[in-house]
């Protein structure tokens, strides 16, 4: 969402531009503890959610791939030389559970990490070849199809990711949120 939060907040500012909007980058259980403490009136996260005190508004489903330097061997040949190196964003991230869970799946359990805090980064550090990583394949190739990675596609399980908006459903949501949640219904 760092990426696309620019056009979904300016399109909101110009029809109503009396609000003031803040915009958080978080990891996801951070943002749901936010909007359950009111310190926000709601946030993107990845779905799925499952509580009955929040309601949800699917905003967009995306695909995700693996990314590679396009100077390094081919996918399955890393894979066979382990340990693999990561590229990925702290604890909690949704990218980093996903290439967790896609390795686990190939029956690698042993990886070495790099941590990043963001996507210039990672894309940065595996195009010079220091790991793998992964990301929605639209932020790839919007906004960095002229580098020197490579892309490979994931299975519908592992690559499909649902962005969902979520906020509090024990009260009525102000005029404002109601607007921003008019803009996706």
């Amino acid at each position: 969402m760092a990426l696309k939060a620019p056009d979904i907040l300016n399109y909101f500012q110009d029809r109503y531009p009396d609000v003031d909007l803040e915009f958080r980058s978080e990891m996801r259980n951070s943002l749901i503890s936010e909007v359950m403490n009111y310190n926000l009136d709601a946030a993107f996260i990845s779905a799925p959610i499952n509580s009955k005190a929040i309601s949800q508004i699917k905003v967009k489903e995306e695909q995700l791939v693996i990314l590679t330097s396009s100077n390094s061997p081919k996918l399955e040949e890393m894979l066979a030389n382990q340990p693999i190196n990561i590229v990925v964003f702290g604890e909690g991230c949704i990218f980093r559970t996903r290439i967790e869970s896609w390795l686990s799946s190939k029956g690698i359990i042993h990886y070495k990490s790099t941590v990043l805090n963001s996507i210039e980064g990672i894309v940065n550090f595996v195009e010079s070849g220091i790991g793998i990583s992964i990301l929605p394949e639209e932020v790839v190739s919007n906004y960095y199809s002229g580098r020197k990675i490579s892309t490979y596609g994931l299975n519908k399980e592992v690559g499909t990711m649902n962005t969902v908006l979520i906020y509090r459903n024990n009260e009525s949501p102000s005029r404002a949120l109601k607007a921003f949640i008019d803009m996706y219904l």
